[in-house]
């Protein structure tokens, strides 16, 4: 799960990138689109990221207070 959110973070960067130069080189609409989309689903892994910290976070926790 962890490399599979990291490989979309890239994936997100990489869509922004293209739609920054996209709307830079070309001044296209489909650069905002894709800018756009690449933000979105960067903060959406992101917040899937932070869930799993928490669970993790919370299992250590959990396991140090049985000790």
């Amino acid at each position: 799960m962890k490399t599979l959110i990291i490989i979309l973070q890239i994936v997100c960067i990489l869509i922004t990138s293209t739609g920054i130069y996209i709307e830079y080189i070309y001044e296209a609409d489909i650069g905002f689109l894709l800018i756009t989309t690449g933000s979105f689903t960067f903060a959406i892994t992101t917040k899937l990221m932070k869930i799993r910290l928490k669970r993790y976070i919370k299992q250590l926790l959990d396991s140090q207070k049985t000790n």
